[in-house]
């Protein structure tokens, strides 16, 4: 007569147990780097923002602004960079844009909008700090943003010490922020 074989009862709870405890050390681990990852990718897709409008400003030889806005397609000091930002060219070089129509030119001039970048969700922040950079930047046709230096921050629930940064220069070049020689802000 064959035996038949199967798992004990108490083989069971062993497994059900070690497999409780990787569980619970785990997943912790794992919603961390889904939240460093989500940062990661707003970090990138600002710096890919920003490199774009000063490729647009160096190729088309005009200025080229990044400013914060709102729900609509306009510049909106009041707004947060976590709300969306947008890119145009500022050909009557009054750093304004406003869309109203939709037709993606700025009304009253004819700035064209090169990219709207919408809401941040997530729970995820952007801190610009103080200065200019607080509402806009602005890079000249030579490709400078001078007068915009800044340190962008990106944060989440967790605060500073899982910050994200990109520090911009008066030369227009961007670079990754260091947490220990750079002052990171979460807002």
């Amino acid at each position: 007569m064959a035996r038949e074989r199967a798992f004990t009862l108490v083989e069971l709870l062993v497994t059900l147990a070690v497999a409780a405890v990787l569980a619970v050390t785990v997943i912790p681990s794992f919603s961390d780097l889904v939240r460093d990852q989500r940062l990661i990718a707003l970090s990138n897709r600002f710096n890919a923002s920003l490199q774009l409008a000063r490729a647009e400003a160096i190729k088309g030889g005009w200025e080229v602004v990044i400013c914060k806005r709102n729900r609509t397609l306009r510049c909106d000091a009041s707004a947060g960079w976590h709300q969306g930002w947008m890119i145009f060219r500022d050909n009557n070089r009054d750093r304004h844009c406003e869309d109203g129509d939709g037709d993606g030119t700025c009304d009253g001039d004819s700035g064209e909008i090169v990219r709207a970048s919408g809401a941040v969700t997530g729970g995820l922040a952007i801190d610009a700090g103080a200065g200019n950079t607080a509402t806009r930047i602005v890079y000249e046709p030579t490709g400078f943003a001078d007068g915009y230096p800044g340190t962008f921050t990106f944060c989440d629930a967790r605060g500073i010490a899982h910050a994200r940064g990109l520090v911009l220069s008066m030369t227009g070049r961007l670079r990754q922020a260091d947490p220990s020689t750079d002052s990171l802000q979460c807002p």
